[in-house]
């Protein structure tokens, strides 16, 4: 059992020697070694955190890397979690009986609604403003990718009747589904896990499982040759020599062509490739799938052209949210921190501009999946009374 509390715990290097050398580094290590410390010291935060008596919020996975733990609440964070694992989205009290459909929403941080209390996440006011009417699960996690998310909402599916399903991608999950080590990409000491990926195959995706280790192996996991034979083929942010000289070059401030340029053509294939298994697999278990591109207009990777290609590539595939629409020039002109917490996440502000935007489209989209059901039964009836 791991904890984890969404809270990114960037580097940031020292002087280099002359004026203004001084480089804050968000994103990428230099070598395994600093994966390994960085998985070290996550390490013993856990077990510090565990004699200190704090509950676990997070817990390893041998299938989606991490999950939720059921019924938690975390002892920093004003998080709290369901019973079936799932970021409450309501109080119990006041879950719909009956509701006319049950919708799932999975995603990252950016659904989970890191740094906001519970009811002030977006997917709560989403709950909120369509009432009895819906029940909503919250399915996101803290560090989820789009590959994490999809395995998750299958996995609860299987046991949870759901009408619609809805996937949500925001601008990382384009480079964290090449990821499989989070300790490559970034210094995080709350989540660098081991994750799974999707690769292509053909016009199939095939599953890459992550190495299925407990909370004290991993780092030492890491002096496996096999494991890191694995990593290294399928983890764009291994660091093999020649990624490591670029990022010192990069920390250097040598002008050197950025990385994720470089894998944004195939992180956009990636993406694109799971969405449509995602809407094939949803149609097949008799759901709506739903596609929500979820924006996010500071930080590290702000959307834009990464939504304007999926948006294209994804037409028809599946019924299609573009959330960008609930950040008008106006709202986007207002002070940060009324659009988004210290770690770049969601208010309670521009969260209930979300859950304004989104709750309209998915009445929309359940109007157009009643009025095709009723129009389907009345064909059936037609045919019928013609046969007799």
């Amino acid at each position: 059992m791991v904890s984890g509390d969404g809270r990114k715990a960037f580097s940031s290097m020292p002087s280099v020697g002359f004026p203004g050398a001084r480089v804050t580094f968000t994103w990428g290590n230099r070598s395994l070694a600093d994966a390994r410390a960085t998985i070290e010291k996550y390490q013993g935060l856990v077990q510090r955190r565990r004699q200190e008596g704090e509950a676990d919020y997070l817990q390893l996975d041998p299938d989606l890397g991490w999950r939720n733990v059921c019924s938690s609440v975390h002892p920093r964070w004003p998080y709290s979690t369901n019973a079936l694992g799932n970021r409450r989205s309501s109080h119990d009290n006041t879950i719909p009986a009956a509701p006319k459909c049950t919708i799932a929403i999975t995603g990252n941080s950016y659904v989970h609604g890191d740094e906001s209390t519970d009811e002030d996440t977006w997917v709560w006011q989403l709950q909120d403003r369509m009432g009895s009417d819906a029940l909503i699960h919250n399915l996101g996690t803290t560090a989820y990718s789009t590959d994490q998310s999809y395995l998750r909402l299958r996995e609860f599916s299987s046991d949870n009747h759901l009408d619609l399903a809805v996937l949500t991608i925001t601008s990382t999950d384009v480079f964290r589904n090449l990821n499989m080590c989070r300790a490559f990409m970034m210094n995080d000491y709350e989540v660098p896990l081991y994750k799974p990926r999707f690769v292509e195959s053909g016009d199939r995706l095939e599953l890459i499982k992550p190495p299925d280790v407990g909370l004290d192996e991993l780092a030492t996991c890491l002096d496996d040759a096999a494991v890191l034979g694995h990593l290294k083929r399928y983890d764009y942010y291994f660091p093999t020599l020649a990624f490591q000289a670029f990022q010192v070059m990069r920390r250097f401030r040598i002008p050197v062509r950025d990385v994720w340029p470089r894998y944004f053509h195939d992180g956009i294939n990636l993406t694109t490739a799971i969405c449509k298994d995602f809407a094939s697999w949803a149609r097949a278990e008799s759901m709506t799938p739903v596609i929500l591109l979820l924006p996010v207009f500071w930080g590290a990777f702000p959307a834009g052209r990464d939504f304007d290609v999926l948006t294209d590539r994804l037409n028809g595939t599946a019924h299609l949210i573009d959330a960008r629409l609930a950040f008008t020039t106006e709202r986007r002109a207002l002070p940060r921190d009324v659009l988004h917490h210290r770690f770049n996440h969601y208010t309670r502000l521009s969260g209930g501009w979300l859950a304004e935007t989104i709750g309209a489209r998915l009445e929309h989209i359940l109007a157009d999946v009643e009025h095709a059901a009723t129009r389907q039964n009345v064909q059936f009836s037609g045919a019928d009374e013609r046969s007799s």
